[in-house]
């Protein structure tokens, strides 16, 4: 049976015995530009949305028995799709929001937007991850890049998180050592194997009043210093130890730059912005470039943030080669 046929059965499949009561929960012929801030990309042959962590893994679990190639998504802020149609399946997280209280503890669900999670546990006069208020990921894909913002990071404060592997079917519950974060990387980043369903983050006891200033002092810097104005995927590369990214591209004269419809940000010269119907290879292009600038002006080899997926190979000849 050839590709297209079994995900088309699988996905009947899917709608037919995990979703009956769930609404809008299976999507056919979906465009990636819809699921990634970045606002680029092919389409999907499908996408699936499980309402419970149960249907999730039996899903992932038949997919990968299956041989169908699959994505996993929460909220697509640190992604970009290559132009291509992608002959597979995304998984969306969307539904998987659930967030307990237990005394200090604060678990939540890999498809839990970090922002819902920092104000859920303000409800409950919990802080101590406050400062990432305004990374627009889900629990799930900032625990994979351990994300952060303000000098902390996820696992400043993460306890634990438990993981699935749909190649076997295991579940098990992880410490924050055995995840081996250092900056914006993780164990998950480099074992394809496991997913993050669940994280358990340490909370501090604080007032509500006094992480709500916390995050208004977060969102005016944000406002004034990122461009949040147009479509992106965040910070392209991750901060070398030379110093800081945008000094550097702005060394180079690049802010403002523009291949295609993408362009570095005239706001924040660490950012790439899809500022006028930018493709996935612009993209590529434009971070492909701005490596060699900086290459050859500083003598950095920067190293993208960013992650991309399903590229051709025609846009991964002008990514840079790490």
């Amino acid at each position: 049976m050839c590709l297209e046929h079994t995900i088309s059965d699988f996905l009947a499949h899917a709608e037919k015995n995990y979703f009956d009561a769930a609404p809008a929960v299976v999507a056919h012929d979906v465009p990636l530009s819809h699921l990634c801030t970045m606002r680029v990309g092919g389409r999907t042959a499908g996408v699936l949305s499980p309402p419970d962590m149960a249907d999730f893994c039996q899903l992932l679990k038949e997919a990968t028995d299956a041989r169908i190639p699959y994505l996993i998504l929460g909220a697509g802020s640190n992604v970009v799709p290559g132009d291509r149609d992608f002959c597979g399946i995304v998984f969306s997280t969307r539904q998987l929001q659930k967030v307990q209280i237990f005394e200090t503890k604060i678990r939540a669900e890999c498809g839990c937007l970090l922002n819902c999670l920092i104000l859920h546990a303000a409800k409950h006069n919990l802080g101590g991850i406050e400062r990432l208020y305004g990374i627009p990921g889900t629990v799930g894909g900032a625990v994979k890049m351990n994300a952060g913002a303000h000098g902390m990071d996820i696992a400043t404060s993460l306890e634990c998180a438990t993981l699935f592997s749909p190649r076997n079917g295991e579940v098990r519950i992880v410490s924050n050592q055995e995840l081996a974060f250092s900056y914006r990387d993780s164990l998950l980043q480099h074992n394809r194997d496991l997913v993050v369903l669940d994280a358990t983050f340490r909370g501090v006891p604080t007032s509500r009043e006094d992480v709500k200033q916390t995050i208004a002092d977060v969102v005016r810097l944000r406002l004034h210093s990122q461009p949040i104005e147009f479509p992106s995927a965040g910070s392209v590369f991750r901060r070398p130890t030379e110093g800081e990214v945008w000094r550097m591209v702005d060394r180079c004269g690049l802010r403002g730059y523009c291949i295609g419809g993408a362009q570095v940000s005239s706001k924040h010269a660490g950012f790439i912005v899809n500022r006028d119907s930018a493709s996935a290879e612009d993209i590529c292009r434009l971070v492909g470039h701005i490596h060699a600038c900086v290459r050859d002006a500083c003598g950095v080899h920067l190293v993208p943030e960013i992650e991309f997926f399903h590229l051709s190979e025609e846009e991964k000849c002008h990514l840079p080669i790490l």
